[in-house]
């Protein structure tokens, strides 16, 4: 309440999600540009197959600017029994979800004693706010990176340990 100053049409289309690391659908919340005289809360749900590879903790909100430069926010609320991610912003434009950091096999199904190659990668960024809203503290999304073997630790596959740190 009180977010527009007048009555204006809004609507939420789902559409392919092309953020780096993207999780699930994108969202064209339009009219496109739109600002609010005050931050809104989206709520958006997700499925097991949207977090395949990561985890609610590690995802963030991203928008397109006019530029088509892909940007970013943290300070999410996750409620995992909902299955639920909430995030506040100031304007309607094209938002996704992306994943900070994302483990990939090399195949999805194997045979009982096989192995697989897990890589992960993550996603830079910079923590430079966008000039002309710092408070935002808006963060620039890089291309997705891979993490070397040796960086990576304590991870589970199904809720068992990893008996090799890194592989």
């Amino acid at each position: 309440s009180g977010a527009l100053n007048t009555n204006i049409s809004i609507s939420i289309q789902p559409i392919e999600n092309t953020t780096p690391n993207g999780v699930g659908l994108s969202y064209d919340f339009l009219p496109n540009g739109q600002q609010f005289a005050k931050p809104v809360t989206v709520t958006l749900h997700y499925t097991d197959d949207d977090i395949s590879g990561t985890t609610p903790e590690l995802m963030e909100f991203g928008f397109q600017n006019n530029q088509n430069v892909w940007q970013g926010k943290g300070n999410l609320h996750v409620d995992k029994t909902a299955k639920t991610i909430a995030a506040s912003i100031s304007h309607f434009s094209r938002w996704s979800f992306y994943a900070t950091y994302a483990m990939t096999p090399n195949q999805k199904t194997m045979l009982v004693n096989e192995t697989a190659l897990l890589q992960v990668w993550k996603l830079p960024y910079s923590e430079d706010p966008e000039p002309g809203h710092p408070e935002e503290m808006l963060h620039t999304l890089g291309e997705t990176k891979l993490v070397a073997a040796d960086k990576v630790s304590n991870w589970t596959v199904n809720g068992q340990a990893a008996t090799q740190g890194g592989s």
